[in-house]
């Protein structure tokens, strides 16, 4: 009993874990923000000085700006922004006595505010324990259940997660990947990928410019995923309630030889009630991702801290009327090539509670765990870095995603049964802003 009560603390403790990084997350890049927008003084500091130079022809003791002026172009955000996207997904579960195994699979094309188009292509796969009790007997129809169902479960799985993305010039090369990319797979399964069978074959029948095509930009991840959830469906009528909570330690890499180390974590819950034509519910949705980039020889180029955030209160009389919630990205990036940025990125990695690990190697963190180091200082101090060395910018996105499926479960501690969704994504970009060194504008070329 205290063994079994004791790993159930555990568990509970690790998604607690995973709240406290999101929420400090988002706590220091509310203080980013607020160090962005109260420069008064420094602003009133650089003006004076300037009046100072002019009036006594530079020859007066007028003390210098703070910092060195950056030309405009040094605060645009690295990254293309994404204007908008589609995809689909197929997945599946099943759950024998107390395991459950999930596979998920899909594609997502994505318009970027520098002209191209990013394709990607997923795979997960997890593996876990699941339990609860009830039964259920459903379809989903463009996110409506249908059916009977009473139950409720509770299931974590180690997950793993992998995927390609492809850099397009326009939407029909970067469809003609993704149409090619499958014909690909599809021969490497009856044909092998590399021999003197598939290659006749290619000769005989041709094969597309793309199908040998490598990905400009791939990744690995793996982590956990804790859900519970508890739903009664009456044929057309359902209420339920869900929440989930995920974390995922990988790395992106690049056909250049550059790479990308992250961390992610979310949470997300629905409450919900209705009928096929009315429904009402609460939505909400948190995440965290910490990024360290590295060049081509491993050395630490950059540290992003991004912070998500997505809350919905709904009512609709037809499924047609319901509004999509609109989340909002807030991506606050610092460079690495000085060691007070090391440092600076390092103490975020502390305050958010992420293991360095070997991260940054030259940085001492013994005099952190002192009294009076908090979260609160490292965000003054990460807005003020930002400001003067890095880069800032965040968009506000809909996703609105239809999903159709079937569920047949039945749960009596364990479970047995399983289900299958298919699901379409749509992205609309609806708001794009950066920081430009006097306060946060609107980002051209970025909305839909």
């Amino acid at each position: 009993m205290v063994a079994r009560g004791r790993r159930h603390q555990e568990r509970g403790q690790g998604s607690l874990e995973l709240t406290g990084i999101i929420v400090t997350a988002a706590i220091l890049v509310a203080a980013v923000i607020v160090a962005t927008t109260t420069q008064s003084d420094r602003m009133g500091n650089t003006i004076a000085s300037t009046i100072c130079k002019i009036v006594t022809l530079g020859q007066g003791n007028c003390g210098d700006a703070d910092t060195a002026a950056r030309p405009p172009s040094d605060y645009l955000p690295s990254e293309p922004c994404v204007i908008n996207g589609s995809g689909s997904s197929t997945s599946g579960q099943v759950g024998i006595t107390f395991v459950k195994i999930s596979a998920s699979e899909g594609w997502l094309i994505e318009e970027l505010g520098d002209g191209t188009f990013r394709l990607t292509r997923m795979t997960d796969l997890g593996v876990g324990g699941t339990v609860g009790i009830g039964f259920g007997a459903t379809v989903t129809v463009d996110g409506d259940r249908i059916g009977v169902e009473a139950q409720a479960g509770a299931s974590s799985s180690l997950v793993g997660k992998s995927g390609d993305v492809y850099i397009a010039d326009s939407l029909e090369e970067a469809q003609e990947i993704l149409s090619q990319k499958g014909t690909d797979e599809t021969k490497d399964f009856w044909l092998g990928d590399d021999n003197p069978i598939r290659d006749g074959w290619d000769w005989a029948f041709g094969a597309g410019e793309h199908e040998q095509r490598e990905p400009d930009e791939w990744y690995e991840a793996a982590g956990q995923s804790t859900e519970g959830s508890a739903n009664a469906t009456l044929l057309n009528g359902d209420a339920g309630a869900t929440g989930q909570v995920e974390s995922f330690l990988g790395t992106r890499y690049r056909s250049d030889g550059t790479s990308t180390e992250y961390f992610e974590a979310s949470m997300e819950g629905e409450l919900s009630a209705g009928v096929v034509v009315a429904g009402a519910g609460l939505q909400g949705a948190m995440g965290a991702i910490v990024e360290v980039d590295r060049d081509a020889d491993g050395n630490p180029t950059a540290m992003r801290l991004v912070s998500s955030t997505m809350g919905d209160a709904y009512a609709y009389d037809d499924p047609s009327n319901k509004e999509t919630p609109e989340t909002t990205r807030t991506t606050i990036e610092i460079p690495l090539d000085t060691q007070e940025g090391r440092d600076l990125a390092a103490r975020t990695m502390w305050a958010v509670g992420l293991p360095l690990n070997g991260v940054f190697p030259d940085v001492d963190s013994s005099a952190w765990a002192v009294p009076g180091f908090d979260a609160a200082s490292v965000g003054r101090d990460l807005g003020e870095f930002a400001r003067d060395h890095g880069k800032m910018w965040r968009e506000t996105f809909t996703e609105d995603v239809s999903t159709n499926g079937f569920n047949i479960t039945g749960k009596l501690g364990g479970e047995l049964g399983g289900g299958a969704e298919w699901s379409d994504t749509s992205i609309t970009t609806t708001g794009a802003e950066y920081y430009d060194g006097t306060g946060w504008v609107e980002r051209p070329g970025c909305a839909a």
